[in-house]
């Protein structure tokens, strides 16, 4: 695990029958399609070492991994690594670039809200209670999950208790025009991937991460 805006500092040690020529560090931000190579530096050409800024270190996360190269130009890659990314509270807001409240969430309008990582605190009511005027009531706010109804094929309604990333909720605030609301601490999901498991019928889902992608179904 690695913190927010934070350098990040890798170090290898390689063995090799012959010299090692380079050792290249590959890192990518989430969202992105394609890695950026650096190269590593060594003062013994046995120990190898990488420092990121800290604008590396964002809540999209990273991925890396690592190539050396020999004096024989054969090739060799570690696996490829991806840390949460540990932040503070009030890190992750709506006020993301990517985010669809940037101005904040409507009055009197229900939207879809989701949480892109994991709190330490997933409570619901200690994560809005603070930027919707108090605990939850018909004048303050409200959300909704589905809850699989059995038999009738349909969905009843019901208040979560906790945030779960990859889940969806339904939210209306009646406070003020718009609000914009922020969570306690906690983690991001790895960029290696993130399982689902969809009931039959109608699911609310959302991206578990702060950048859109496509899942793969």
């Amino acid at each position: 695990k690695v913190n927010l805006r934070q350098s990040v500092t890798v170090d290898a040690k390689l063995e090799d029958a012959t010299r090692i020529e380079e050792v290249l560090f590959y890192i990518i931000e989430g969202g992105q399609t394609s890695f950026t190579a650096y190269p590593m530096i060594s003062e013994d050409n046995r120990t190898f070492e990488f420092v990121s800024e800290p604008g590396d270190v964002t809540l999209k996360g990273i991925a890396f991994y690592m190539l050396a190269i020999d004096q024989r130009g054969n090739v060799s890659f570690s696996d490829t690594l991806s840390p949460s990314i540990q932040f503070m509270e009030g890190s992750l807001q709506t006020t993301q670039p990517t985010s669809a409240y940037g101005d904040g969430l409507p009055k009197k309008q229900w939207r879809l809200v989701s949480i892109p990582a994991n709190l330490d605190d997933p409570n619901v009511e200690n994560t809005l209670s603070d930027d919707f005027g108090g605990h939850s009531k018909q004048n303050t706010w409200r959300i909704f999950k589905p809850v699989k109804s059995s038999g009738s094929g349909g969905s009843k309604w019901k208040k979560p208790k906790q945030f779960d990333a990859g889940k969806g909720y339904w939210l209306i605030q009646d406070v003020k025009k718009n609000v914009a609301f922020s969570t306690g601490q906690g983690e991001t999901i790895t960029l290696t991937g993130f399982n689902m498991t969809l009931d039959p019928g109608w699911n609310m889902i959302s991206s578990p991460y702060t950048f859109p992608m496509i899942p793969n179904l």
